[in-house]
């Protein structure tokens, strides 16, 4: 009986454990998330630069020179992206999985420029565009997780 109660507890003392573990990491990577927002919208040397952090229109116009794709929830946002020669776009996995950018829509034989190589989480992959035209990219683990950069 002496056993049981003894094992019962400390079974639950690794489950509460672990819960607290996971409730912290969460609790970290929104204020990690909320000081690179601000950080990024101009609050210290990211000036210029806007974070994505809501689904935009298909087509989104910038005015400055560096553009954020978020990856999240197995998708990017902005899918369609316009752009400037010269312009420099950053892809950031804010997914809770792997992701892999590399050029071509449905083939990955259209190589345009774009592979970001493996990125993890919280990882960025910064492209400078320098000419002018549609740029597919997709992810590699994810296929159907596509977008475009469209190069004025």
């Amino acid at each position: 009986m002496e056993k049981a109660v003894v094992i019962s507890l400390v079974l639950l003392l690794l489950i509460a454990g672990t819960f607290f573990l996971i409730a912290r990491e969460i609790d970290n990577n929104i204020s990690l998330t909320g000081q690179v927002v601000a950080e990024a919208n101009g609050n210290s040397e990211y000036e210029g630069t806007k974070v994505v952090t809501e689904e935009l229109p298909e087509r989104e116009k910038y005015v400055s020179s560096t553009h954020i794709i978020s990856i999240k929830d197995l998708k990017v946002t902005p899918a369609e992206l316009m752009i400037k020669k010269g312009d420099t776009v950053i892809w950031v996995n804010n997914d809770i999985v792997n992701h892999q950018i590399y050029s071509g829509y449905y083939n990955i034989d259209e190589f345009t420029g774009i592979d970001s190589g493996y990125m993890s989480k919280g990882d960025t992959y910064s492209k400078v565009f320098n000419e002018q035209g549609t740029f597919l990219y997709r992810c590699k683990f994810f296929p159907y997780i596509r977008g475009k950069v469209i190069v004025e």
